[in-house]
């Protein structure tokens, strides 16, 4: 399926390639770049929501880790440039407020010290 999608596509040669042999050549520096581990590690210790200590499945996260890794991604040009806490604070408080919230001024403001927190997690 994947293969079909590919070629209609305009995909690009190198992931074309990749779909149809799997030949992973020249795409080290994208997989060692990925900061996607990290970032999952920081909300699963920080549990903003506390729905991990309820008995939520360990991948509660992924897709928030996926959409930050992804913001991260842009804001460093795929790691080129360095951010610093308060900018990647801003981007774990617009990707929540996006998937959890909308939250009012009142419950953002109930959790600043999470996002400080995940932010500072994922750039040291």
């Amino acid at each position: 399926m994947f293969k079909s999608l590919a070629s209609e596509h305009k995909t690009p040669e190198r992931i074309q390639r990749i779909l149809k042999t799997g030949d992973r050549r020249g795409t080290e520096r994208l997989m060692s770049w990925s900061v996607f581990a990290k970032v999952k590690e920081a909300l699963d210790s920080e549990d903003i929501e506390g729905l991990l200590s309820l008995g939520t499945p360990p991948d509660e996260y992924h897709g928030e880790a996926t959409l930050i890794e992804g913001r991260i991604a842009k804001a460093t040009s795929f790691g080129k440039r360095r951010v610093d806490v308060a900018e990647l604070e801003n981007i774990v408080r617009e990707v929540w407020n996006s998937e959890f919230g909308p939250f009012s001024d009142a419950q953002l403001e109930q959790r600043p010290a999470a996002f400080h927190a995940v932010a500072r997690r994922i750039v040291d």
